[in-house]
Order: structure tokens, then sequence, then C-alpha cells
């Protein structure tokens, strides 16, 4: 692959987990499921009390409604979104409903065939979800 090639390539891949965000903020369902691979596979934390590994964009859709009792999901925002080939990784704020203080939390993005295939969430200072459950 040529240079042009690979960056051209992170340039579409960062656009799309750009997409991909803009339509969770925005609770676009179907721009979300238009951006996202049937079969994806989303590795939350197993100390989140939701947390697991959840396969298929049908299964992480429906967890929307539990994201929802933990996370002011209205004031999602991303920091910042780093792309280098296939994976784009997006550093991302959300308030806990609970009390208010933002949860800082990093997504490795693997976009495969122009669509988003895999999730891993990293949670940062994970105190501030402390008596969320």
């Amino acid at each position: 692959m040529t240079t042009t090639a690979a960056a051209s390539l992170t340039e579409q891949n960062r656009a799309i987990v750009q997409a991909f965000y803009d339509a969770i903020i925005a609770g676009d369902v179907d721009g979300f499921v238009a951006v996202s691979a049937e079969d994806m596979v989303v590795h939350q934390p197993s100390f989140l009390p939701y947390g697991a590994t959840y396969r298929g964009r049908d299964t992480f859709v429906g967890l929307f409604d539990t994201f929802a009792r933990y996370y002011d999901l209205t004031k999602i925002r991303c920091d910042h979104l780093v792309a280098d080939g296939e994976r784009v990784f997006g550093v991302m704020r959300v308030p806990v409903l609970t009390n208010g203080q933002d949860v800082l939390f990093a997504e490795q993005v693997v976009v495969r065939d122009g669509l988003v295939a895999e999730l891993r969430i990293f949670v940062h200072e994970a105190q501030t979800m402390i008596g969320a459950s």
C-alpha cells in the first residue's frame, strides 16, 4: 500500500468513526446502523455494571436504554479522534446521572470494509461510576 493510499484509508476511517459518534450523540439510530457492521463486537470493561462483550449491532443498539440509566447521553462529547489505518482512537466524556461528574473514556475502534466492526472501551477515572448502579 502506498503512503497516499494509507493516508486515504486513514482519513476515510476517521470520517466513518466521526459519523458513528455523531449519530450516537444525536440519538440517530439509523445513522448509527448505517456505519456499523451487523456482526460488530463491543468490549465493555467488566467492572462496569453492564460490563461484558457484546456481539451484534442489534445487541449493542439494545444497550442504549441501559446506558441511559447511568449517563446523560445527550451530553456526550468527543474530545479527540486519532486514526491510523483501520484503527481509530476516540477520547470521549459523558456525565454520570447520579453525580454529574464526567466519565472520561477512550475507545479503540476497528473499521473493516467501511463499517465499524469492533470497539474496545477503556474507562479512565472509573471512580466517577461509584454509586452509579
